[in-house]
C-alpha cells in the first residue's frame, strides 16, 4: 500500500480513544485523506487539516451517509465505535449499537467502499463464549468482522483505558481507571488490567497501519494490550 492509497474512513472519534486516533491520522505524514463519520462536530482541539467531517445525528442514517463515500477511494476503515449500557440506557440498545451498528458499517465498508484493511478496536478478554455480556457482545462483533474477510482485519483488545473522558462511565469503570493508572508503565501492568492510554492507542494506530503493509493477504492479526503499549513507544 503506497502512501497516496493511505486514505481512512474512522467511525467513533469523538470518543476517548477515537479523538486520539484522530488527532494522530491528522499529523501523520504518510495519511492521505481522513473522513470521519459521527453524529456531532469533532472538538475544535483536534487538527482537521485532513479530515472530511460527515455529520449525521441520526445514526438510522450513518448506513446511507457511508454509502454516499463510496467514490473517495477509501483503503482503510478503523472503528473505535462504542458506547456503555448507562448512556444507551440498557444492554440491548448498547448491542445495538456497539454491535448491531457496527457490523452493518463494516458490511457496507466490505461491500460498497471496497475497504481493504478494518481496524476495530474491541476490548481485552472479549469472546464469544464469555459469561459477561459486554464481552460476549465484543466476542461475537469481533468472530463476525472476521467472517466478511476483509484483505486484512486486525483487532485491537486494549485493557482498561486510561485518559480524560467527558462523561464518568460509571464507579466500577472509575475504579478499574484509577487502579489502571497506578500499575501503568510498570512490570505489573501485563499482570492485571493491561492499562493502555488513549494517546498510546492513537500512537498504536500508525504503527499498525505501517506494519499491515507487510500482512499478508487475508490476514487477521489481533493485537493485545501490552502489544499495543509496545507499539506505542
Amino acid at each position: 500500500m503506497s502512501s497516496d492509497d493511505n486514505s481512512v474512513l474512522i467511525v467513533g472519534s469523538t470518543g476517548l480513544v477515537g479523538k486520539e486516533i484522530l488527532i494522530q491520522l491528522n499529523n501523520s505524514e504518510t495519511i492521505k485523506n481522513v473522513y470521519s463519520l459521527t453524529r456531532r462536530k469533532v472538538p475544535d482541539f483536534i487538527p482537521n487539516v485532513k479530515t472530511t467531517e460527515v455529520i449525521e445525528p441520526n445514526i438510522i442514517n450513518w448506513v446511507n451517509s457511508m454509502e454516499k463515500l463510496c467514490n473517495e477511494n477509501l483503503k482503510i476503515f478503523i472503528s473505535s465505535l462504542g458506547t456503555t449500557k448507562a448512556a444507551a440506557g440498557s444492554l440491548e440498545r448498547q448491542y445495538e449499537i456497539d454491535h448491531d451498528l457496527n457490523l452493518q458499517l463494516a458490511k457496507i465498508a466490505k461491500k460498497n467502499l471496497n475497504i481493504q484493511t478494518y481496524i476495530l478496536v474491541s476490548t481485552m478478554a472479549a469472546s464469544s463464549k464469555s459469561k459477561f455480556p459486554y464481552l460476549k457482545m465484543k466476542g461475537q462483533l469481533e468472530e463476525e468482522i472476521i467472517d466478511l474477510k476483509f484483505n486484512k482485519t486486525i483487532i485491537l483488545r486494549p485493557g482498561v483505558l486510561l485518559g480524560k473522558r467527558e462523561k464518568s462511565k460509571g464507579l466500577p469503570a472509575s475504579i478499574a481507571s484509577s487502579l489502571g493508572s497506578l500499575v501503568h508503565n510498570t512490570f505489573l501492568a501485563p499482570y492485571t488490567l493491561a492499562p493502555v492510554s488513549d494517546k498510546e492507542i492513537g500512537r498504536a494506530i500508525l504503527k499498525i497501519i505501517d506494519e499491515s503493509k507487510n500482512y499478508p493477504d487475508g490476514s487477521v492479526k489481533i493485537i493485545d494490550a501490552t502489544d499495543l503499549n509496545k507499539l506505542a513507544k
